[in-house]
């Protein structure tokens, strides 16, 4: 299956929901498929799923099932310190790094 990200949207010549982590499928009492995303369940959005009607080939918020997540990577990476202001040179865990140096990765992210 293909599908390409452009400015932080996915686009696909077939239906992207199935490869989604936020997809929900339940059967109703006719065997009809209903499919939800999930996404939108935020307290903010009063905790509603959105109905799926139609197949959806373009989505700003996919997020494909079996990779990681940037927050996932942000969690396992060991950032590169240089030479600035006596610190050793190494690797530090992005756990370790203080609020500060968070904020500068981020930013670079």
């Amino acid at each position: 299956m293909y599908h390409r990200i452009r400015s932080g949207t996915a686009r696909s010549d077939t239906d992207l929901c199935p490869r989604c982590i936020y997809l929900h499928r339940t059967l109703d009492r006719l065997g009809n498929e209903i499919r939800l995303c999930t996404f939108t369940v935020r307290p903010i959005d009063s905790g509603h799923a959105t109905l799926l009607r139609e197949p959806v080939i373009e989505c700003t918020s996919f997020s494909e099932k079996g990779r990681a997540t940037m927050y996932e990577l942000t969690q396992t990476a060991w950032i590169l310190r240089t030479d600035k202001m006596g610190r050793q040179i190494g690797f530090t865990p992005y756990c370790k790094l203080t609020r500060e140096e968070k904020q500068e990765v981020d930013d670079d992210l």
